[in-house]
């Protein structure tokens, strides 16, 4: 949180490079068409820009033994019991994980491109999505923010379901907003893709 700054204050210096300025004021139009188009939390989330510092780290973990897929859950308060553990740091998720693996769990460890803390926190927009195109950008923004909107402890299916509805119904309708049909039927051929290869 100390690694905040304001995305208002980086737009209006002078130093920021014209592309990052441009990303940033979409940003801002994204998170002005979720409040107001799509009934989505209007508080002090994604107004800040967390100006350094990589990604947040995600461990997930299954018992391999009798070949279960069933993955371990950790509860914790608030967002109740869900099958991973989030780390800052990526030393410190991978030597959990080592601890996991050498009691017999297989272990995944990665990246997370965003995260919410379901409102308690005004969640900054990270300096690893600024690269990201707009669509992207607007996809990530509205399912963070649903999770805001509504979090069911325990149920990570629902709450996962429920963001990526609101997410995909979110870009739909801002692209359309935008008249940019060509970008919305390549995004949907993307979604298509992506399930067919999940399948």
């Amino acid at each position: 949180m100390s690694k905040r700054e304001s995305i208002s204050g980086v737009i209006d210096k002078p130093s920021t490079p014209a592309a990052l300025r441009a990303q940033l004021k979409s940003v801002t139009a994204i998170r002005n068409f979720a409040s107001r188009e799509l009934g989505l939390p209007d508080n002090g989330a994604i107004e800040n820009m967390r100006i350094s510092g990589g990604p947040m780290w995600c461990g997930m973990w299954s018992p391999h033994r009798n070949f279960s897929v069933d993955p371990k859950q950790w509860c914790f308060p608030i967002v109740g019991c869900v099958a991973y553990r989030g780390y800052f740091v990526e030393k410190r998720a991978r030597r959990f994980a080592a601890g996991l693996h050498a009691k017999g769990f297989d272990v995944v460890v990665g990246g997370v491109a965003a995260y919410s803390t379901l409102g308690h926190f005004d969640d900054p927009i990270l300096s690893s999505m600024v690269s990201w195109n707009d669509v992207e950008l607007a996809s990530i923004i509205f399912h963070e923010l649903t999770h805001q909107l509504l979090y069911v402890p325990n149920d990570a299916s629902f709450n996962e379901a429920l963001a990526t509805t609101v997410e995909e119904e979110g870009v739909r309708r801002w692209l359309q907003q935008q008249g940019r049909e060509k970008d919305l039927a390549e995004h949907l051929l993307q979604q298509r893709r992506y399930l067919e290869v999940s399948r």
